[in-house]
């Protein structure tokens, strides 16, 4: 019987090396592609009054006494993580995006996006609010500070390091570590999964993001990017950061081997196939042009790794 459990403890962790390979075992600890690795944990400390004392993403230092029991998010990212770590329940007010999600608490009362009135956030007596810049204005977040009430800003865009940083340090400030290592835990295996099929094609192809609109296009430290690299896909533009506009001329220097149209719905492959200064570019010739609507699930948030999923399905790498 004793051999049998070792053999097993044996196969566990042979297995375990297969599946994550050394360096993703480190990157459970140091989340990936980020220079800066401590920006991306958030341990909260106790200080000698018993409260816990975190550092946000912009310096600031949160002094709580209990877990937030009434939160108003005014950020997809931030409720769609909370909803994920299963304390939806906390949740007093959310955005009318918010409102969209999958889980998202009916009883919790709906504020108008990004224009919304600070005095309708103050009434609902919030122990904390978390926002984006991208889903509030300045005047209202302005007034709200003014007016006394704690706020968080959660990133609302940002690479797969980010989105990890966003479930930890909120998982942290919730006091749901675990729940959230978890949900960062089914995103690597994931992730890993995608990796290992790009692996067994064995060849790497040239990709070119169009997000959106004519011409633009994303770079190295974005979701995108990086969900294309893992399927088997090198961005053309992986010298550029962030969200950039690019022209024809260019892209037919770069010449890549498949296009990857991203839009909000009825992506079509014929936007790029008909336009007539990039006909000369392989992809277009070959046809190799994939059309992807992404809806909302490109937020720095768990929900990539269903983007992940499908955008590897539709290039080919997974079934």
């Amino acid at each position: 019987m004793k051999l049998k459990r070792y053999a097993a403890f044996l196969f566990a962790i042979v297995f375990c090396f297969q599946l994550y390979g050394c360096t993703d075992l480190v990157s459970k600890f140091y989340p990936l592609n980020t220079e800066e690795e401590s920006t991306y944990h958030f341990t909260p400390v106790t200080s000698e009054n018993g409260e816990a004392v975190f550092t946000d993403f912009d310096g600031n230092v949160i002094s709580l006494p209990d877990i937030p029991e009434r939160i108003v998010s005014v950020s997809s990212v931030s409720t769609e993580i909370i909803c994920g770590l299963g304390a939806g329940r906390y949740l007093v007010g959310i955005d009318s995006d918010s409102a969209n999600l999958e889980g998202a608490p009916i009883n919790a009362s709906v504020l108008p996006y990004y224009y919304m009135p600070y005095s309708d956030i103050v009434a609902l007596r919030p122990d904390i609010v978390f926002y984006s810049s991208e889903y509030i204005s300045d005047l209202t977040l302005e007034a709200l500070k003014n007016s006394g009430v704690m706020t968080v800003r959660i990133p609302g865009t940002g690479n797969i390091a980010a989105a990890e940083a966003n479930i930890r340090f909120i998982s942290a400030l919730l006091q749901r570590e675990t729940t959230g290592d978890k949900m960062i835990d089914e995103m690597r295996f994931e992730f890993a999964k995608i990796k290992r099929s790009a692996a067994l094609v064995g060849v790497r192809k040239k990709i070119y993001i169009e997000y959106l609109t004519e011409f633009r296009t994303c770079g190295k430290d974005t979701i995108l990017s990086e969900i294309c690299e893992m399927a088997g896909y090198d961005n053309v533009y992986s010298d550029k950061s962030g969200f950039v506009t690019v022209n024809a001329a260019s892209l037919l220097e770069k010449d890549p081997e498949a296009i990857l149209i991203v839009a909000l719905s009825k992506a079509n492959e014929n936007t790029i196939r008909d336009r007539k200064s990039i006909e000369k570019v392989n992809a277009v010739k070959e046809n190799k042009i994939y059309a992807y609507n992404i809806g909302a699930s490109l937020r720095p948030t768990q929900s990539i790794v269903e983007a992940a999923a499908e955008i590897a399905k539709l290039l080919g790498t997974t079934n």
